[in-house]
């Protein structure tokens, strides 16, 4: 049912939701970013838990991305400019989607859960990652929109990257995952660079990612449209 216009979210129907789910995907694969954004609301968030943590709370753990809608706007506009350079010439990118299942619907909202395979093809390389959707859909004049979408990896460790991008929007503390101890590091959002901070460092100063935990980032492209280092 995309383009049509709906009258309610009660009359969808699987496969309407399905058409939906293949067009975000198909978006992404032939890089129409823009398009592929329009999809979102202006509230939307996306989020994606680290491995370890599939339940993890954005306002609380450590997450792999957390972005709002301005910040997928930024994702979008670097990425179609040449200054995304680990993704100029773009990489070919497949995304899968199956067992899509509807819930009921709740406050205006259409809970979604789909299953998901991702291959990303550059450089004679090539990554793949697998997992499952969490959608909350709603209706704006008519139109389907995503107001939420949360992607649960199914891997249990990520890939060892050396130059990797933390995704995250804010600083924070770490000191331990799951009671592995981290070196704690400032993260400047500006230059994307992790700086590591004497272990006698006053608290009050704002530490953020250990270095082991900034592996967790080597995430981008072939999951919401963010630049992905190698």
């Amino acid at each position: 049912m995309t383009g049509a216009a709906v009258s309610s979210l009660a009359q969808l129907t699987r496969a309407d939701v399905e058409d939906f789910l293949y067009t975000e995907a198909g978006l992404l694969d032939t890089w129409e970013l823009d398009d592929w954004l329009a999809l979102y609301t202006a509230d939307a968030r996306y989020v994606i838990p680290c491995t370890g943590d599939p339940d993890g709370d954005p306002g609380r753990d450590l997450v792999l991305i957390d972005d709002d809608r301005l910040r997928m706007q930024a994702r979008v506009e670097r990425l179609n400019s040449r200054k995304a350079h680990r993704e100029y010439p773009h990489s070919n990118t497949r995304h899968l989607v199956t067992n899509v299942r509807l819930g009921a619907v709740e406050a205006g909202e259409l809970p979604v859960r789909a299953s998901f395979s991702v291959w990303r093809f550059r450089g004679g390389r090539e990554t793949s990652y697998v997992g499952g959707y969490h959608y909350r859909l709603v209706l704006e004049a008519g139109a389907l929109k995503i107001r939420s979408k949360r992607v649960v990896l199914d891997m249990t460790a990520l890939r060892p990257a050396s130059g990797v991008r933390c995704l995250r929007r804010y600083s924070f503390a770490i000191s331990s995952i799951k009671g592995a101890s981290l070196p704690l590091a400032t993260w400047n959002s500006s230059t994307n660079r992790s700086s590591a901070i004497p272990s006698g460092q006053p608290s009050g100063q704002a530490p953020g990612l250990g270095e082991e935990a900034l592996r967790a980032a080597e995430f981008g492209r072939e999951v919401i449209g963010g630049e992905r280092q190698r």
